[in-house]
């Protein structure tokens, strides 16, 4: 799907749906936020984290 088309698609919403599809996208954003943020810290931690594993 083009951007141009996901903005029709979107402009098209009444707006309680496009409330709805906004806050999911937040949503989404936010744990892959998390996610990523918890690999840098793993990653910045990995070598303590392996040897405390032993």
């Amino acid at each position: 799907m083009s951007i141009e088309t996901l903005v029709k698609e979107l402009a098209s919403l009444p707006p309680g749906e496009l409330k709805l599809v906004l806050e999911m996208l937040e949503k989404r954003l936010l744990a892959q936020r998390q996610v990523a943020l918890a690999e840098e810290i793993i990653e910045r931690y990995r070598p303590a984290l392996e040897k405390l594993a032993r």
